[in-house]
């Protein structure tokens, strides 16, 4: 059916509103696809909670499980989503016998949960993989039929993943070198590709080991927030820095740092924190010398103090 509602050219047939399904709905999706005890059907709803593309994902393994000779009525299906979306993987790249498809579906994750082809082939370039270049777009199709990937439904270079925990697991299931390549791969394209932000590469570089280009970007994803007004996201950027600063090298960024997080803090009504953010930008500010810097830890620290009050 979505095939060919896509292939349909008004404007107004390109995108379908799917809510959660009922259980009556995925009761009968599950008998139209196979022949199954209720409890394992029951197992098939809990684990779907719903969501059609999940169902799609546990029936779809269930199928390919059965086609291999194994009784589907015998077979121990995984106890969460997360992990039945792996055997899933696994389980097409023995179906299609193409390990460079896990591959290419690994470079697809690392570039994010949303992707174009475009930004895959780049990161295989600057990876140095140029014999999966070919069939790229092929194994993008397969990992589309076989409900790992869908569409955008507005862009028809653009991917999506069914489960953001996909990308999780590549992120973490990845060598530090690749990171530093879709890293440096992002870098060139984030000027021109939405999907790509700051932060993103900095989570990068992070993972690859180079700590100081993902402060830099850090900083500039926190900057952002703030000239945005989006002060709990500035924080939370901050704080990720922190850990990454040296504390022989890093103490005038610390200093920079701290004060930054006491006046956020101060902002959102964290009393507590903004406090303690200052007592440590005073400490800083006192082994440096820095007056002015000093004098501002001293007013934020008072500043809160009179806040709290005022609040209580």
């Amino acid at each position: 059916l979505l095939e060919r509602f896509n292939r349909l050219e008004h404007i107004f047939y390109r995108e379908i509103n799917l809510g959660w399904l009922g259980k009556k709905d995925c009761a009968a999706i599950i008998d139209n696809a196979i022949k199954m005890q209720r409890p394992m059907a029951n197992q098939c709803l809990a684990l779907s909670k719903g969501n059609p593309l999940f169902l799609n994902i546990v029936l779809r393994y269930i199928l390919d499980e059965k086609a291999t000779g194994d009784d589907a009525q015998r077979l121990v299906i995984p106890n969460s989503i997360e992990k039945i979306t792996l055997k899933r993987i696994d389980q097409i790249v023995r179906k299609y016998n193409q390990p460079d498809y896990r591959e290419i579906l690994r470079r697809a994750a690392l570039m994010g949960e949303t992707f174009s082809l475009q930004s895959v082939e780049a990161l295989l370039r600057k990876d140095g993989q140029y014999n999966l270049l070919d069939c790229t777009s092929r194994a993008l199709d397969v990992w589309r039929r076989e409900g790992i990937l869908r569409r955008q439904y507005d862009s028809e270079g653009a991917f999506e993943f069914i489960h953001p925990y996909i990308v999780e697991f590549f992120n973490a299931d990845s060598t530090p070198e690749l990171h530093l390549n879709v890293a440096r791969t992002k870098e060139v394209l984030g000027e021109n590709n939405i999907f790509i932000n700051l932060e993103d590469i900095a989570h990068h570089f992070k993972l690859a080991g180079d700590k100081k280009q993902a402060v830099r970007y850090l900083d500039v994803a926190a900057n952002n927030a703030i000239q945005n007004t989006n002060f709990m996201k500035a924080k939370e950027l901050y704080e990720e820095m922190l850990p990454l600063l040296d504390q022989e090298t890093d103490r005038t960024l610390m200093l920079r740092i701290n004060h930054q997080l006491g006046d956020l803090s101060l902002r959102l009504s964290e009393y507590g924190p903004a406090r303690d953010y200052f007592s440590r930008t005073l400490v800083l500010a006192e082994e440096c010398n820095d007056k002015h810097l000093e004098g501002i830890a001293y007013c934020g620290i008072a500043e809160t103090a009179l806040a709290q009050n005022r609040h209580e």
